[in-house]
């Protein structure tokens, strides 16, 4: 019986390490949102890049927002795109974007636009 509950636990100890991270991750991308100056977005899929900038790279990140976001698990499959967002030619910080399901991921944080 000892040795059941010694299986599990690792397990569980997992699963919940796994949800800081995307605890963790949630607001280090609240934080770039909230506090750099993102003025260039750059998707980039199987070798090409399409930039958007200005007020339409700004809207962009708008609906990136925590009030426009819903956590969801990583189920991912399908198409994948790179997303950079960034001020002038500096990285700020890179998301994926799953084209055929719509879920996003920052690290391990993984989301859903409403």
């Amino acid at each position: 019986m000892n040795r059941t509950i010694f299986t599990f636990i690792p397990v569980f100890l997992l699963l919940a390490g796994c949800g800081q991270g995307a605890k963790r991750d949630s607001a280090r991308l609240d934080s770039f949102l909230a506090t750099s100056h993102i003025d260039r977005v750059e998707f980039v899929s199987a070798g090409r890049t399409n930039t958007v900038v200005g007020a339409e790279a700004r809207k962009i990140v708008a609906s990136l927002y925590q009030t426009n976001r819903v956590s969801s698990p990583d189920w991912t499959k399908g198409q994948v795109q790179g997303v950079c967002l960034m001020n002038g030619t500096n990285e700020i910080c890179w998301l994926t974007s799953f084209v055929d399901d719509g879920l996003w991921k920052f690290e391990e944080y993984c989301f859903r636009l409403r």
